[in-house]
């Protein structure tokens, strides 16, 4: 959804810095006091909100909205995560550890009673987003041609951010700032799936494939030892944004 709407093959919700701004959000509960898994959630979504109104404010009324969303983006994600770490030095030493860690991203201890909840809220916000997809498809045009058939873009493109926000900030409540997954998990899917609202569908299969093989792997890398998802997908992820950025930079010149 960030890349259709950013029209950038690097729009992702970690890239842009609404993993990071939820991350902080839950921070901010976690640290001062409000551990509950209701009120985490309720925290990361609003600091994804609160990323993202900053993001667009600073891009607002210039040139150029893919790339420039991007490196605002990279910007506000660096700042935010540099509050996450002072965040972290100021709690308590069995909070900071905690949270530390499931910052990290990771699966472990994620069970059905921790999903539960977040499964309902994905499901609800996934409903929209199937009676949005008219809109996603006229995006996928252009905002001339989309206008031209009748479409609203600017309320099209703020419903959707805003279901895409929701859907980050659920996640990272549960599981943490797991990075990459969303940046790659589209440009996989349209090798299988090349054109049409299907992309979604694939999307989010090609996603749910990635951090399965992910944890796998981190699982099993280090014999006695289970590393955080997050820590696989960040190396993986990292190889993968290189060559995107350079095949990218390519294609420009």
């Amino acid at each position: 959804m960030f890349q259709t709407i950013t029209r950038n093959p690097l729009g992702s919700p970690d890239v842009i810095g609404l993993t990071t701004g939820a991350y902080t959000g839950a921070l901010v509960v976690i640290t001062t006091g409000g551990g509950s898994q209701f009120s985490v959630a309720i925290g990361a979504i609003l600091g994804g909100f609160a990323t993202a109104g900053l993001v667009a404010l600073l891009v607002a009324g210039r040139g150029a909205l893919g790339y420039r969303i991007v490196i605002v983006g990279i910007g506000v994600s660096a700042v935010l995560a540099a509050l996450n770490a002072w965040m972290l030095l100021r709690a308590r030493l069995e909070v900071a550890i905690s949270a530390a860690i499931w910052g990290a991203g990771s699966l472990n201890g994620v069970g059905w009673t921790q999903a539960l909840l977040p499964m309902i809220v994905v499901l609800a916000l996934m409903a929209l987003l199937a009676c949005a997809r008219r809109g996603l498809w006229l995006i996928q045009l252009g905002d001339d041609l989309g206008t031209s058939l009748g479409g609203r873009m600017g309320l099209t493109k703020a419903a959707l951010v805003a279901v895409a926000v929701g859907l980050t900030g659920v996640v990272t409540a549960v599981a943490g700032p797991i990075a990459f997954i969303a940046l790659a998990a589209p440009h996989l899917a349209r090798l299988i799936v090349k054109n049409g609202t299907a992309h979604l569908v694939a999307t989010a299969l090609m996603g749910a494939t990635l951090l399965s093989l992910a944890d796998i792997i981190g699982q099993n890398a280090v014999p006695k030892h289970a590393l955080p998802v997050g820590v696989v997908t960040l190396v993986l992820g990292g190889v993968y944004l290189i060559y995107l950025v350079i095949r990218t930079a390519r294609r420009r010149v």
